[in-house]
């Protein structure tokens, strides 16, 4: 499980770089690691949260020792971080929507985060120490693209200021369609093409 979630994340991470370069397959590695990586997520929650093998799977003895609201707690961490690394990549995708799978993952990522400081401070229990950096990691990405959608963007288009004011733009009319930001978002495109 562990080694799926690796080269999961490593691809993600590759993805992000080559973005970075502004090479073009970019945009289909962060979509097949993150999608796969939600899927991974949303399905094996259970088993990553509890450190459970693959292969333990139809095996009911290391369920056995374990409480209820504990395998509860794990599908619904897999579920929240799940519906966080989505909302990553409606974002980093330009997808419409992506505000509502940010929120939808920050909240209940916020209140279990909160919820395990406290119970870490009363008994420090192992499997917190699974959750943690996993939710840790995904939380600061989430709300740092919640905060700035286009913070990726504005690294990558850093040397390119016609791109990346057509991005700012672009973003300014998905949020607002105004007259006022459809015409900046047309000056934009304009300028753009005048360069090439």
């Amino acid at each position: 499980m562990k080694y799926i979630e690796g080269v999961l994340l490593t691809a993600f991470a590759v993805g992000i770089i080559l973005r970075m370069f502004l090479i073009e397959v970019n945009t289909i590695l962060v979509l097949f690691s993150l999608t796969l990586l939600s899927f991974f997520y949303f399905g094996f929650g259970i088993l990553i949260f509890n450190n459970i093998g693959i292969r333990d799977v139809l095996n009911k003895k290391p369920f056995n020792n374990i409480a209820k609201f504990r395998i509860l707690g794990s599908i619904l961490f897999g579920v929240n971080i799940s519906i966080l690394v989505i909302g990553v990549l409606f974002v980093l995708l330009h997808w419409p929507g992506y505000q509502l799978m940010l929120v939808l993952g920050l909240i209940p990522a916020i209140i279990a985060l909160t919820i395990i400081i406290i119970k870490t401070f009363n008994q420090p229990q192992k499997a917190y120490k699974i959750v943690v950096p996993r939710l840790l990691i995904f939380l600061t990405l989430s709300v740092t693209l919640w905060l700035n959608p286009i913070f990726f963007d504005e690294i990558c288009f850093r040397n390119h200021p016609k791109e990346l004011a057509l991005i700012k733009a672009k973003h300014a009319y998905e949020n607002d369609p105004s007259e006022v930001n459809l015409q900046q978002l047309e000056k934009a495109r304009a300028d753009l093409r005048t360069v090439k």
